[in-house]
């Protein structure tokens, strides 16, 4: 309802007011009333330019949803792309860093983060994986311990002997006590053999050197 009781009729054409006679068409030639008209050319241009409006919106709609549709084919095409080819590309591998090995063939020493960073990390869970690329032996020891100081001559020739194909390490359980409390050593001297993708073997006491040179020989075999 208008302010003076009209009713508008969903085309926004209003009808006439109530008590005003509606009188029927007839033939006899009127005036034309400019303004009328002018009224009626408006609306007709109003019409025209809501029609074109909407058939505009609905193309532009229509383009946007095929666009949309073209990039996330796309799209999804390209993920299988290279998820198809991805090990064709070396950069994309994912490796292990390796840690940097000493082949003078001298006994090394080690302290606990050295131990962690070039032997391996301590894991319950995941057991012990040897990070480097050479087989070796871990001699932990201390400077009291006699049987220690008998095996470290022939640590240090075996060492020499088997330059390039075997590395033997030190440690000093007195300076290493955490370690040794995590692999469960009790006694000195205590021989760990590492090598790659295998848990380490494991040896307490100490054995003359023709015992430990065997022992070497089938360990990097």
């Amino acid at each position: 309802m208008s302010a003076q009781g009209e009713r508008i009729a969903p085309s926004g054409i209003r009808s006439a007011p109530s008590g005003i006679r509606i009188e029927p068409a007839t033939t006899t030639r009127k005036r034309i009333n400019p303004r009328k008209y002018e009224s009626k050319t408006n609306i007709k241009n109003m019409k025209k330019n809501l029609i074109l409006t909407l058939c505009t919106a609905m193309l532009l709609t229509a383009c946007g949803q095929k666009s949309t549709s073209e990039q996330s084919v796309n799209a999804e095409t390209k993920t299988e792309t290279s998820s198809d080819y991805a090990h064709l590309n070396p950069a994309q591998e994912v490796t292990t860093p390796k840690t940097s090995e000493d082949l003078s063939g001298k006994v090394i020493a080690l302290t606990s983060a050295q131990f962690l960073k070039q032997i391996t990390d301590i894991d319950p869970a995941k057991g012990l994986r040897y990070k480097g690329q050479t087989p070796c032996i871990v001699d932990f020891y201390a400077d009291w311990c006699r049987p220690c100081m008998q095996l470290k001559p022939a640590t240090e020739r075996l060492a020499e002997k088997y330059k390039g194909k075997l590395i033997i390490y030190k440690v000093n359980v007195d300076k290493a006590q955490d370690i040794c409390q995590n692999l469960g050593i009790q006694s000195i001297p205590t021989l760990f053999f590492f090598k790659p993708n295998a848990q380490p073997g494991k040896m307490v006491g100490a054995p003359s050197e023709a015992e430990l040179e065997q022992m070497i020989q089938e360990f990097i075999q």
